[in-house]
């Protein structure tokens, strides 16, 4: 199986701090990415840095919505895009360790029947706290159970494995 994963990167009024988004995205040790950028439909620079990104990176491919879609229907057009067996949502304002990829692909291989896998998460900036990741674990319901009483922001950054997530987003029908 193809270990090829896709980084989605849904955006918007992202100037101030895309590039070091995708520089991170682009610096991870686990080369084999497709980086998808859904551009919201934005006031500033970002459509433009993105596209200048992807004219010297071939592994971007940069999404541009020509009307407003709010955070789930654009980080829904990055996940529809994407190709690989294994994705991610990548905020548009995070920073990840070079070997966020590496790192979450080994995990979800080392467990094959796991859906996806996540990291501890650590604010900064304003607030400086770290929220843990959480393994959901036993029979779906329970799992389902366990995620509604417990949800953290960490499981919006999993690894995710394809296959066993077809109906994760929505449609717009």
């Amino acid at each position: 199986m193809s270990d090829r994963v896709a980084i989605c990167i849904p955006t918007y009024l992202a100037e101030a701090f895309i590039t070091q988004t995708l520089t991170c995205a682009q610096n991870q040790t686990h080369q084999n990415l497709e980086i998808i950028i859904s551009v919201d439909l934005s006031e500033d620079r970002t459509k433009d840095l993105c596209l200048d990104f992807a004219s010297q990176d071939p592994r971007i491919r940069v999404l541009i919505q020509d009307s407003r879609q709010g955070w789930s229907q654009n980080a829904n057009c990055a996940i529809k895009a994407a190709t690989s067996p294994y994705f991610f949502i990548y905020f548009h304002d995070d920073i990840i360790s070079d070997r966020y990829v590496e790192i979450r692909l080994q995990e979800l291989s080392a467990h094959p029947k796991a859906a996806s896998v996540h990291c501890d998460l650590i604010e900064f900036d304003l607030v400086e706290d770290i929220k843990p990741a959480h393994n959901y674990v036993g029979d779906p319901l329970n799992r389902v159970i366990d995620f509604l009483m417990t949800q953290r922001g960490t499981t919006l950054r999993s690894l995710v494995r394809k296959a066993l997530s077809r109906n994760l987003y929505y449609s717009q029908q």
